[in-house]
C-alpha cells in the first residue's frame, strides 16, 4: 500500500509546485492590473484558494519524508527504545487529531456543496471545490500517518 500512497503523495507534491506558479501568476497579474487602475475581479481570492490547496496537498508528502517540525534536541537525548515509544505515541496522537479534523472538514465540505457556499463579491467563488481538495489531501495525510505509526510499531517489536 505504501507504494501507491507514495505515488499519490508525489503527484500531489508535483501539483503543489505547479499551483505555486499559478499563485505567482495570479498575484502578479493582480498587482499589474491594479497598477493600471483596472483590477481583475476575483484574482486575489483565486490565489488564496490555490494557496490553501498547496498547503493541504503537500501534507502527505511532507509526512512521508518526515519533514514536519519536531523537537530533535529532546528526542536525540532519549534512549532508542524510549524514543521509539514516544514516536509511536506521537503518530497515534496525530492519527487521532487528523482523523477528527478529517471528519469535521468532510462534513463542512459536504455542507458547502449542498448549500453552494460561495465567497461574496462581484463574482462569487464557490468554496466546495477547495474544501474537497482539503478532504482528499487529509485522507492521504491520515493514511500516511497510519502507515508511519504501523512501521514505528513494527520497529518496536523487533
Amino acid at each position: 500500500m505504501q507504494k501507491q500512497i507514495t505515488k499519490l503523495n508525489r503527484l500531489f507534491a508535483e501539483i503543489c509546485g505547479w499551483l505555486l506558479i499559478v499563485v505567482m501568476l495570479l498575484l502578479t497579474s493582480d498587482f499589474i492590473s491594479r497598477g493600471l487602475s483596472c483590477p481583475i475581479v476575483g484574482v486575489a481570492e483565486s490565489a488564496v484558494f490555490a494557496m490553501v490547496a498547496v498547503v493541504f496537498m503537500g501534507l502527505g508528502h511532507c509526512e512521508e519524508q518526515k519533514g514536519h517540525v519536531r523537537v530533535e534536541a529532546v528526542l536525540v537525548r532519549l534512549p532508542a527504545k524510549v524514543r521509539g515509544v514516544f514516536n509511536l505515541f506521537c503518530y497515534l496522537l496525530g492519527c487521532f487529531a487528523i482523523g477528527a479534523t478529517l471528519y469535521a472538514v468532510t462534513g463542512n465540505a459536504i455542507e458547502a456543496f449542498l448549500e453552494k457556499e460561495a465567497i461574496a463579491g462581484p463574482t462569487p467563488l464557490l468554496t466546495y471545490p477547495v474544501k474537497f481538495v482539503m478532504v482528499v489531501s487529509l485522507v492521504l495525510y491520515f493514511i500516511q500517518l497510519c502507515l508511519n505509526a504501523y512501521a514505528q510499531a513494527r520497529n518496536l517489536t523487533k
